[in-house]
């Protein structure tokens, strides 16, 4: 039975892609070897910027490990990069559902544009300090398909904010579960 995995990829503007992989049970076997020591039971406190974060989620739970900083990451380097080359290419990960978040609420950026949602910033669950919205793929992609990093949204209560976007995992069914 070949599973599929889902790796991070370069983001598009502010739509965060990934890229799936069909892992046989020996490829898994052999990251999970690769692994050994490596990988912890359980989350930890949310890195800050600087954390290099390998996270893996199966169904007995999650597994992880975190490299704060510029610390040793060369087993964590290479866990990677055989991570990233396991298995065979399946092309992009798509997803019908995507998660909305407000990430930053600035005055900055030259590129303003009108809210790209049909659910004003308002009605968002968590605003206005952790907005997050889950929602059909299609329209939000085609709605922010040419926005940057830098491109700023208008809210209907009248903040610039920035915005990610980022399909949901097949696990994942609110906002909730992306930190979970």
């Amino acid at each position: 039975m070949r599973r599929t995995a889902v790796l991070a990829a370069d983001d598009q503007g502010v739509v965060v892609t990934g890229t799936r992989r069909f892992l046989t049970p020996d490829d898994v076997d052999r990251l999970y070897a690769r692994a050994a020591g490596l990988l912890s039971s359980g989350r930890g406190d949310a890195p800050d910027a600087s954390t290099l974060v390998i996270r893996i989620r199966t169904a007995s739970g999650w597994h992880e490990t975190s490299v704060r900083g510029d610390g040793d990451r060369g087993r964590a380097d290479e866990f990677m990069a055989a991570a990233t080359r396991a298995g065979t290419d399946a092309g992009a990960y798509r997803s019908e559902r995507v998660a909305v978040v407000v990430v930053a609420d600035s005055d900055g950026g030259s590129d303003v544009r009108p809210w790209p949602l049909s659910t004003p910033a308002t009605g968002m669950p968590g605003y206005p300090s952790r907005p997050c919205l889950v929602t059909d793929a299609a329209a939000v992609l085609a709605a922010v398909r040419t926005a940057t990093v830098d491109t700023r949204w208008t809210t209907d209560d009248g903040h610039r904010v920035a915005l990610r976007v980022r399909p949901l995992l097949a696990y994942e069914k609110s906002c909730i579960d992306l930190g979970s």
